[in-house]
């Protein structure tokens, strides 16, 4: 073999192996995420009953233990309601939340929280327009699968 095949023959070596080594860096973090890190999903059905002549100008604050709605109930334009989802991570947990439906628009709350322990979050409800709403409020959750897993969520923060 003479020096320009040794040449070709290395360079075609190096192409491969950097092709290798480029696909390991774009698929570790997919597996890694897939691995090291679970998911919890819950849903809770929203929906409030708007009107200009419901006779409640002030807000209530109401916290439903145990059911997966978050019902607003009969409430005035000129007045807010807030309801509680009361939240336990026994390590630390990233949290997503998200509104769906007609009621989204008139939905105040974090979009995202990361804790550990028991926390109240709160989804406040400000109408602007009489109607009936409805939807649902979405958390996410992602906590660490073992130790890794914990250090691979630290990094994607």
């Amino acid at each position: 073999m003479n020096l320009r095949q040794k040449i070709e023959e290395n360079k075609k070596i190096l192409a491969v192996s950097t092709g290798l080594v480029l696909t390991m860096l774009l698929i570790t973090p997919l597996l890694a995420n897939e691995l090291l890190v679970d998911d919890q999903r819950l849903a809770f059905n929203a929906s409030a009953d708007v009107s200009t002549s419901y006779n409640n100008s002030t807000n209530r604050v109401g916290f439903a233990p145990g059911s997966k709605a978050l019902d607003y109930g009969k409430l005035n334009t000129e007045s807010n309601a807030t309801r509680f989802i009361s939240l336990n991570a026994p390590q630390e947990t990233t949290f997503n939340y998200e509104a769906q439906g007609n009621i989204s628009e008139y939905l105040n709350y974090e979009k995202q929280m990361v804790f550990e322990g028991r926390k109240n979050i709160s989804v406040e409800l400000i109408p602007e327009r009489p109607g009936n709403f409805s939807g649902q409020f979405i958390v996410k959750a992602k906590y660490p699968n073992g130790g890794l897993g914990q250090t691979w969520m630290e990094l994607r923060r």
